[in-house]
């Protein structure tokens, strides 16, 4: 898409411009979590591309994890917190519309697979940008 116009001033002498878009818009999904876990630090799951449910291609383009140190409570018992952040590029913008796309939270509980340890993840943030 190639539009002209003239500035209003913001280059020297009103010089004509244009506006180039190189690429349709693009949707970046953040989430942003915590997961606390009293007895052993919390296990998550390696992030990972996948298709969600409304078959919205979400590949993987960073991650961020950290850790605090474990904190004991009066009884004695070790809880431990990590932190993660986890940014995709969509390959479509979902229609957040009436009978449209639905943005869904993680599932919690987390269960680490293979045990019955339970680990209780809140904050769990998901944020859409358009660019």
């Amino acid at each position: 898409m190639l539009t002209k116009g003239t500035t209003s001033g913001s280059l020297p002498g009103g010089a004509e411009t244009e506006k180039v878009s190189l690429h349709a818009g693009q949707t970046i999904r953040i989430i942003n979590y915590s997961a606390t876990r009293v007895g052993k630090a919390p296990e998550a799951p390696l992030p990972s591309s996948f298709t969600d449910h409304n078959r919205i291609r979400h590949t993987l383009t960073g991650h961020v994890f950290w850790t605090n140190d474990p904190v004991t409570t009066a009884g004695g018992q070790r809880i431990y917190s990590s932190f993660a952040r986890l940014s995709f590029a969509l390959d479509r913008k979902p229609k957040l519309v009436e009978g449209g796309d639905t943005i869904k939270p993680g599932q919690l509980p987390y269960m680490t697979p293979g045990t019955n340890d339970q680990e209780t993840i809140t904050n769990f943030i998901t944020t859409m940008v358009e660019t």
